[in-house]
This record gives structure tokens, C-alpha cells and sequence, in this order.
């Protein structure tokens, strides 16, 4: 899985830091802003964003609103149930 990070300042995602070295020491730095407030995530491998997860929360929503649709199109509402006791036992709104 790849790496990437999100600035927590500017909110730039999807970037590698900036690295500053100086006598052996270094520091990463966000390339937009130059803040060093910068976390290391996932790179969701749907769109290349930052991810705490697997995917990142876009994705995982337009994911999860397009399989509710297609649910809601093939099956009333009891398999709907059924379907959700079989493999997870979460509930689709």
C-alpha cells in the first residue's frame, strides 16, 4: 500500500513532504505552506487522496451510496435485511 500525507494547516493531501536537512537532521515540511504539522497516511488507491483507511472518506461514501442505490433497485426491503444478517449485520440506510 502506498504512502502520502495531509497537512493539517493548509489541508493539502495527496503530496510526499519537502525535506529539509541540516547536519544530519531533517525535517519534513508541507510543499504548499511549509508547515511541519503534516500526517502520514494511505494513498486510496481509488482516487490517490490521503487515507486514514483504506480508502479515503469520498470514496468510501460514493461507494457506499452507489451500492445502497443499487441495492434499493434489486431487492425490497426484507432481502435487504436478510442480506445484511448474512455478511455483516450492518444496516444500510
Amino acid at each position: 500500500m502506498s504512502r502520502t500525507c495531509r497537512c493539517r494547516d493548509c489541508g493539502e493531501d495527496g503530496f510526499y513532504p519537502v525535506v529539509y536537512a541540516d547536519e544530519g537532521d531533517g525535517w519534513e515540511r508541507c510543499p504548499t505552506c511549509g508547515s511541519d504539522r503534516i500526517e502520514w497516511g494511505n494513498k486510496c488507491p481509488l482516487c490517490g487522496r490521503y487515507a486514514e483507511k483504506l480508502y479515503c472518506d469520498d470514496c468510501a461514501r460514493n461507494l457506499r451510496d452507489r451500492f445502497h442505490e443499487l441495492l434499493l433497485c434489486n431487492f425490497n426491503k426484507e432481502e435487504i435485511k436478510a442480506l445484511n444478517e448474512i455478511f455483516d449485520g450492518k444496516e444500510l440506510e
